[in-house]
C-alpha cells in the first residue's frame, strides 16, 4: 500500500464533529416544525378528550388516592320574585257613619305572598265587621274595609229627690249612648212639689265614667223649711201626721211629754209644724221650750211588732250619699250610712201604720225602701 492510499484511507473513516452536530439540529428542526404543526391540528381534539375524560385520582406521596380540585361553573337560576307579579292590598278604617278614622294603608307584595299585618286598634272604638278580608296577596290588587264602632259610655243617673225627707219621688232614669255623644238633662214635673236645685251636670257628653244628676224637689206646699234643735214641752194632747198637713197617725201624744224638734215647716196656709223625728209631725200649737227631760216620762210612741229574721243587703239611695239610721221606728237619728253599704238585717219591724223597717245587726233601724236585700 502507498502512503497515498494509506491516507486515503484515514480520511475517509474520520468523522468530524461539528458537521454531525449540525446536521443532527437540522434534523431535529425539522422534526420539531412538523410535531408544531400536528400538534396545532390536534389541540382542538386533544382538548375536547381531556374535558371529556374523567380525570383520575392523583397519588399523594404517601400513596393515597387525592380528588382532583374541580371547577364548578355556577347553574343561573330563575327567580320567582321576577316572574311573580307584584300587587297591593288597601286596608280602610270606617266608623258606623262610614267615616274614615285614618287614613288607608297600602301594603305591597308579591303574588301568593302572605300577608302579615295587624289591625289597629283605637282608643273608644271597636271592630264591627271586615268587608273583603283577604290573607294572601294575588296578581290583581285589593282592598279590605274594617267597620268600627263607638264603645258605649257609662250611664247618666238622673235621681228626684225631696230635699227635706230625702225620700225619692220618682224612679231612678238611666240615660246610655256612646262616647262622647251628648246629653242634656231637664227637670220633670212632678205634682204636689217645686224644683229647688240641681246636682250635677245637665249638659255633658258621655265618658268613661258614671254621671249623676239630682234634682231636688220640695213639698210645693212648704213655704220655708228650717232644720232646727231643741225641745219643747207639750201643754195638751198633740195629734201626729205622717207629713205637714197631712194624714193623721193612730197614736197621738199626751198632754206634759218633752220631746225633742228637729225641723220646723211652715206651709202655704201661714201653718207652722215641726218634725219629732222619722216621718212624724205636730201642729206648732200648744207648747212650750223646754229643757232636755231628765228621765224617761213616756214610752214608745208608736206601736210596733217584731219579728228576728236574718237576711242581708245592699243600701240603695244615691251614689255617694248617705241615708239616716234611727234608733226606733220614728226615733232619733243616730247615724248614717252610704249608698252601697253593706248591711245584716237581724230583725223586720211592722209600726202601727203598716210601714216596715228593718233592724240592722247593730240595732239602728232604716225604712225597707233603703236595702236591697238579697235573693
Amino acid at each position: 500500500m502507498t502512503l497515498i492510499d494509506w491516507l486515503r484511507q484515514k480520511l475517509n473513516s474520520f468523522s468530524p464533529t461539528h458537521p454531525t452536530r449540525r446536521r443532527n439540529r437540522l434534523i431535529h428542526r425539522n422534526d420539531y416544525h412538523k410535531r408544531k404543526r400536528v400538534t396545532e391540528e390536534t389541540s382542538n381534539v386533544n382538548e375536547s378528550n381531556e374535558t371529556s375524560r374523567p380525570q383520575q385520582p392523583e397519588q399523594s406521596a404517601h400513596g393515597e388516592a387525592t380528588a382532583a380540585p374541580t371547577q364548578e361553573t355556577p347553574v343561573k337560576s330563575s327567580s320567582t320574585t321576577e316572574t311573580r307579579p307584584q300587587s297591593q292590598i288597601t286596608i280602610f278604617y270606617l266608623d258606623e257613619n262610614n267615616n274614615e278614622i285614618k287614613p288607608a294603608d297600602i301594603l305591597t307584595g308579591f303574588s301568593g305572598d302572605r300577608l302579615h299585618f295587624q289591625f289597629p286598634n283605637f282608643d273608644d272604638y271597636f271592630i264591627t265587621a271586615i268587608d273583603d278580608f283577604t290573607s294572601h296577596f294575588e296578581d290583581d290588587n285589593q282592598e279590605i274595609t274594617v267597620h268600627y264602632e263607638l264603645m258605649q259610655g257609662h250611664p247618666v243617673l238622673i235621681y228626684s229627690i225631696d230635699t227635706d225627707t230625702g225620700s225619692i219621688l220618682q224612679s231612678v232614669k238611666i240615660l246610655r249612648d256612646q262616647l262622647g255623644k251628648r246629653y242634656a238633662v231637664q227637670a220633670t214635673s212632678i205634682p204636689d212639689y217645686r224644683l229647688i236645685s240641681s246636682t250635677g251636670n245637665t249638659l255633658g257628653h258621655f265618658n268613661q265614667e258614671i254621671q249623676q244628676v239630682i234634682f231636688s224637689y220640695r213639698n210645693a206646699n212648704w213655704k220655708t223649711v228650717q232644720p232646727v234643735t231643741y225641745y219643747v214641752k207639750l201643754l195638751n194632747h198633740h195629734d201626729v201626721y205622717n207629713e205637714p198637713a197631712g194624714r193623721s197617725l193612730r197614736t197621738g201624744l199626751p198632754e206634759n211629754l218633752i220631746i225633742k224638734i228637729f225641723a220646723q215647716v211652715v206651709t202655704g196656709d201661714d201653718n207652722s209644724w215641726l218634725n219629732i223625728g222619722g216621718f212624724e209631725w205636730i201642729k206648732n200649737e200648744h207648747l212650750q221650750p223646754s229643757d232636755p227631760p231628765a228621765h224617761i216620762v213616756a214610752g214608745p210612741i208608736t206601736k210596733t211588732s217584731r219579728n228576728p229574721v236574718r237576711l242581708f243587703g245592699t243600701i240603695n239611695f244615691i251614689p255617694n250619699q248617705p241615708i239616716t239610721t234611727y234608733d226606733s221606728p220614728y226615733g232619733n237619728k243616730v247615724g248614717e250610712l252610704m249608698h252601697g253599704s253593706r248591711v245584716s238585717i237581724v230583725a223586720t219591724i211592722v209600726d202601727d201604720q203598716d210601714l216596715i223597717w228593718y233592724e240592722l245587726a247593730n240595732h239602728t233601724v232604716v225604712p225597707r225602701t233603703y236595702i236591697d236585700v238579697d235573693k
